[in-house]
């Protein structure tokens, strides 16, 4: 079991000291740096508490304009705008829609303050008790012949590069066939190129994560895979930067259209045509389209920021956003309807009526739509992102019996400065009180059985020549291993 990630202490930065994190350099001595993260603490506690107070008026903004609407189906800011545009100046919209627009621009200050903050200035909280490796609690029911995964992983971005992604990914694999007993053969795995040592090369089996091979894995590797049964686990996790891109007057919208951006993105294709990025529509309708194929058992984990609305960003420790490609929004919107694979019902993602499907998964997002989700070293010598990282600590030490139990879980450990997270994980779709990995209290049940007849049989293997019966060794069992009333033991 490893010992929990502690603080890293600033004390062993020596003066005039150049500490270099991505393509971030922080100059200078102890003094001034002391100096700086004092007025970034005072900044923030400062922000957060106007940020409190906004956000109470926004929810009663919110009832007064659409009571009955999902907040993540409505702009309210754009409901505000309208109807501010049509009254008086001195009218309560107007007084509305600043309060809004406050909001926004302190939620925007408070994202950069965190994305900024030197990595030995982060507290690491005492961490679930496992730690990031070492199973503590066997994971309730998964079938790994039944649980299917793509896992994506990007450090080699052009511009931009990250640190800890293709890690991240690596660590998701881990704790699949490792932990879960996931089936190697049900993995697909896409990192960027040159993100393998030689010894890694023969324990991972990938291939570079590439706009055309990332939909290859969704769209043939998922939905059209016959071997995959309605209802099997299905998980599709994402680490890397994401993007968001100004919606147009074409779509009818003020919601950007954010997108994860694949390692070739910018790049030429064969055609001569510039590859752009994968928008949040062409997920939801890969999602869609999954969900008819192979059932609802699906988990979609993006570690990257425009996750919580679909970016991880370059700073002191590293955020993961990067600037939209210059392909335009439209022309990637009409790269997705464009694909030959589509099915014929699934509905265009260049329209201006679009709408979220939550009940096609659940996704858990590494943080907020107006945070950055970041990555940085740990105190075990990882350099990972806080998400994934943190994530893995949860699942491994038996936290969440839900999707909406693990998130909480999550968010309780996430490094924090000045007493605030550097980010909010967030969860959407609407089977967020589903168990983990879609087992069923029968299954759990059952699940339990085994573990006692594993215990059972290896002490029986252990000392096959006593004469001992099966009612004797339950004796010895801890009260809180036996669930009561599943099934009768009779003796050997």
């Amino acid at each position: 079991m490893s010992s929990p990630p502690q603080t890293i202490s600033s004390e062993s930065v020596e003066d005039e000291h150049v500490m270099s994190h991505a393509n971030i350099r922080i100059f200078g001595g102890s003094t001034a740096r002391a100096k700086a993260d004092a007025d970034r603490r005072l900044k923030l506690n400062k922000l957060c508490t106007e940020q409190e107070e906004l956000r109470s008026k926004e929810s009663t903004i919110r009832q007064l304009y659409c009571p009955d609407i999902d907040p993540d189906t409505v702009d309210l800011v754009k409901v505000v705008e309208v109807k501010a545009k049509s009254s008086d100046p001195s009218s309560e919209h107007h007084q509305h829609l600043k309060v809004l627009l406050r909001l926004r621009k302190v939620d925007q200050e408070i994202a950069t303050i965190k994305s900024h903050v030197p990595p030995h200035e982060l507290h690491f909280s005492t961490q679930p008790e496992s730690g990031i490796r070492g199973v503590v609690s066997k994971p309730a029911a998964v079938d790994g012949a039944r649980f299917w995964a793509v896992i994506v992983g990007i450090d080699s971005y052009h511009t931009s590069p990250l640190s800890g992604a293709c890690s991240d990914a690596k660590n998701i694999y881990d704790y699949l066939v490792g932990d879960l007993q996931v089936v190697p053969d049900h993995i697909q795995l896409l990192l960027s190129e040159g993100s393998l040592s030689i010894a890694e090369d023969k324990a991972y089996s990938s291939r570079p994560a590439t706009r055309k091979n990332i939909l290859s894995a969704l769209l043939d590797g998922l939905r059209d895979n016959v071997n995959i049964q309605h209802g099997d686990n299905i998980l599709f996790y994402f680490s890397g930067h994401g993007t968001s891109y100004p919606s147009t007057p074409q779509l009818e919208s003020s919601t950007p259209i954010e997108a994860l951006c694949p390692a070739d993105r910018n790049a030429l294709d064969p055609n001569g045509i510039l590859i752009p990025d994968i928008s949040d529509r062409e997920i939801a309708i890969f999602l869609k389209e999954l969900r008819e194929a192979k059932g609802n058992s699906i988990t979609v984990i993006f570690d990257c920021c425009h996750s919580g609305g679909a970016t991880r960003a370059p700073l002191a420790g590293t955020k993961k956003t990067v600037e939209p490609t210059k392909v335009s929004v439209e022309d990637m919107l009409r790269a997705a309807d464009q694909d030959p694979r589509r099915r014929e019902w699934s509905k265009k993602a260049l329209r201006a009526d679009w709408d979220w499907d939550n009940s096609d998964c659940v996704l858990l997002a590494a943080c907020e739509a107006s945070e950055y989700a970041q990555e940085g070293p740990h105190a075990d010598g990882g350099y990972n992102g806080y998400f994934t990282h943190t994530l893995l600590a949860s699942l491994r030490a038996g936290h969440g019996k839900t999707y909406r139990d693990l998130c909480d879980a999550v968010k309780l450990y996430m490094p924090t400065f000045a007493g605030q997270p550097i980010q909010t994980p967030s969860i959407l779709g609407a089977r967020q009180d589903s168990t983990l990995w879609y087992t069923s209290a029968e299954e759990e049940a059952v699940s339990q059985v085994k573990v006692e007849e594993e215990v059972i049989s290896q002490v029986k293997n252990d000392h096959q020549d006593w004469d001992i019966h099966v009612a004797d060794i339950l004796q010895w069992l801890p009260k809180w291993i036996l669930p009561h009333n599943i099934f009768h033991f009779g003796s050997n």
